[in-house]
């Protein structure tokens, strides 16, 4: 009996392989076709509302090294020490240098992770609570983990009506910092935040193409309510300054809502349409008048995943 030519062989299989759920049966059907599709099983992790992630990463660390290194590139995980111990998490990480993509929820972040974090020599996109990555101290802007970002979504939680300039969030106002981050393009928050401050980032980064202020929304209309608020508090700053003065400056502010945003994350390291590409092409229509200057708010765009 003929067979195909090893490199179409691989073709078939790794085509197969798109649909990841079928991936462990695919690796029951010869060895070769292991070694072919065992990285792709591993390449992106998500671990949300697993009953055990220490379980599953003590699996994962089963695995050589070498292994690890070359087949994990983005990693979601939303934990806590509860059921996951920190070394654990620590120790992983250590073993995926070549991760790109980096979401942390949850306690579990802490500096026991700057080391790992300081290896990852390719990571690109990460979203984390900076302030348990550094407690108790100024964010170290020199870490290596900020030379390469270009997508930074923050977890801190600041609310408008507290102060116009957050403490957890100072250090992005530090003069070096944009030189620091000079590959960062896209800054994205989970919070309300005042709209002097909002400004400020955006008077201080001009190499951002867009800043998103984002919020899970699982009931749009009580979203778009809540969302107006930011809104009209951001039409207001400007309200001194007569009507022509409104959305001057702050034209790549985007207050938008996720259908899903493990799913949004998922698509976006997938290179899919996620929030920052619909924020983007927001931005882009703002600028092109089809959209009004003062209107900052991109509703939910639900999807299938």
């Amino acid at each position: 009996m003929s067979r195909l030519p090893t490199e179409l062989e691989r073709l078939v299989f790794e085509c197969a392989a798109v649909n990841r759920s079928q991936i462990p049966t695919l690796l029951l059907v010869a060895h070769r076709v292991r070694i072919w599709l065992e990285p792709i099983l591993y390449h992106l992790l998500l671990l949300n509302g697993v009953r055990s992630i220490e379980s599953v990463l003590t699996v994962i660390l089963s695995k050589p090294p070498a292994f690890l290194e070359s087949a994990v590139r983005h990693l979601l995980l939303y934990s806590s020490p509860f059921s996951l111990k920190p070394d654990t998490l620590s120790k992983f990480m250590h073993r995926c240098p070549g991760i790109t993509s980096l979401s942390l929820i949850g306690d579990i972040t802490g500096p026991h992770l700057l080391p790992a974090l300081a290896q990852m020599h390719s990571l690109k996109r990460l979203s984390i609570e900076m302030t348990l990555l550094f407690p108790g101290s100024e964010v170290d802007l020199d870490h290596p983990l900020f030379a390469c970002i270009t997508h930074l979504d923050l977890f801190e939680e600041v609310y408008i009506e507290e102060e116009d300039e957050p403490e957890d969030l100072l250090w992005l106002t530090h003069p070096q910092a944009p030189a620091k981050m000079p590959n960062l393009e896209y800054l994205g928050f989970n919070t309300q935040l005042h709209p002097s401050f909002l400004r400020a980032i955006l008077q201080r980064y001009q190499q951002l193409r867009v800043l998103v202020v984002g919020f899970t929304a699982t009931d749009e209309e009580s979203a778009v309510g809540f969302l107006e608020q930011v809104t009209e508090q951001t039409a207001a700053m400007f309200e001194e300054d007569g009507e022509e003065r409104v959305g001057v400056g702050m034209e790549r502010l985007v207050v938008g809502t996720y259908d899903n945003p493990y799913q949004d994350w998922e698509r976006g390291v997938r290179g899919g349409e996620d929030v920052w590409v619909r924020a983007e092409e927001f931005v882009r229509r703002k600028r092109g008048g089809e959209v009004d200057a003062a209107n900052y708010y991109m509703p939910v765009k639900k999807r299938q995943s």
